[in-house]
């Protein structure tokens, strides 16, 4: 499991500096804690209409992975519960809510049941050295043996799958961030989502979930 870095001096600097460099309809300070803020735009409306270019420059960083930039959204606006549920074809209804840091998509089944059927994790830090080597571990030694390299479309994200659990860690290339996502489903939920029969890793939750968004994004950011 990833560990999750402590609050320095330095990060609390830079988060009051880009709180104060920013509206505060799009901010929340409660997601500032330990990390670097990385979540700074949080109203939907402000969202679709966001310019990248003048994020970058409101929050006064050069992000050295243009998938860093969207790490400074709320995970739950990257992609709709709607977005989900029609690309996964699902005849649940899902809805999206950010709880315990993440990003929750739950699926509703008409019998009144309801459970996690998608997690998203995100962590922003404030040099590459953590991403690096945590990256490193995925894909080398021991721990790299567990898991295994998912092409979702892109050639500058690398997405690392767990070969028998349903998560993945997937890193921006050269970037600060990182995320996990977590899709084993919830008690009878098991059938809410089949992939195709004979179909391999790549047709899971997750990386599905993985390919939707570089197809949403990847001639935006």
């Amino acid at each position: 499991m990833v560990r999750t870095t402590t609050t320095s001096a330095w990060r609390l600097a830079a988060a009051i500096f880009l709180l104060a460099a920013l509206t505060a309809p799009v901010v929340s300070s409660a997601d500032t804690k330990g990390l670097l803020p990385n979540v700074v735009v949080k109203d939907a409306t402000e969202f679709e209409t966001l310019d990248w270019g003048e994020l970058r420059e409101r929050v006064a960083s050069g992000y050295p992975s243009r998938w860093d930039d969207l790490t400074l959204v709320d995970s739950c606006l990257w992609i709709s519960p709607e977005e989900l549920r029609d690309h996964l074809g699902l005849s649940a209804r899902v809805t999206a809510a950010r709880s315990d840091g993440q990003c929750k998509y739950r699926a509703h089944l008409e019998n009144g049941n309801s459970g996690v059927l998608l997690s998203v994790y995100v962590e922003l830090h404030e040099n590459q050295e953590y991403p690096r080597e945590a990256e490193t571990g995925f894909s080398t030694g021991v721990s790299g043996r567990q898991f295994t390299s998912v092409d979702v479309g892109t050639d500058d994200l690398n997405v690392y799958v767990h070969k028998r659990s349903m998560y993945l860690y997937a890193f921006p290339k050269d970037g600060r961030s990182y995320w996990r996502l977590g899709y084993k489903p919830t008690y009878g939920m098991d059938d809410v989502y089949q992939p195709p029969e004979g179909s391999g890793i790549e047709q899971e939750v997750g990386p599905r979930f993985m390919t939707l968004l570089v197809k949403k994004y990847g001639e935006r950011l």
